[in-house]
């Protein structure tokens, strides 16, 4: 009967937002150590979701990136103002912080 190898903890995937701030959009790129499925959202300061970018969309190992066009689900600018990326992959979930100018 052969020992099974512990399984080393998954690693939150990285995240990056550039530029920031962003005027009129932003690029969001993460980084996965997997294939795996992801969910990508942005939201307000106040704790609305703005947008969604991905939801359950799998995503292979490597780096990706994805364009905020600065919209919300409805096609409306989003306001000037502070905004949270979220990034859930994994079963892990990370986050970065975005400013939005108009």
């Amino acid at each position: 009967m052969g020992l099974l190898a512990p399984r080393s903890p998954a690693r939150p995937p990285r995240l990056a937002i550039a530029p920031n701030p962003g005027n009129p959009r932003a690029e969001i790129s993460f980084i996965l150590a997997a294939d795996v499925p992801v969910d990508l959202t942005v939201w307000s300061a106040d704790g609305r979701r703005v947008r969604t970018l991905a939801r359950g969309d799998t995503y292979g190992a490597g780096s990706h990136a994805v364009t905020w066009d600065g919209r919300d689900e409805g096609g409306r600018q989003a306001a000037s103002g502070a905004y949270l990326v979220r990034l859930r992959a994994d079963g892990r979930m990370t986050s970065g912080k975005l400013t939005l100018v108009r």
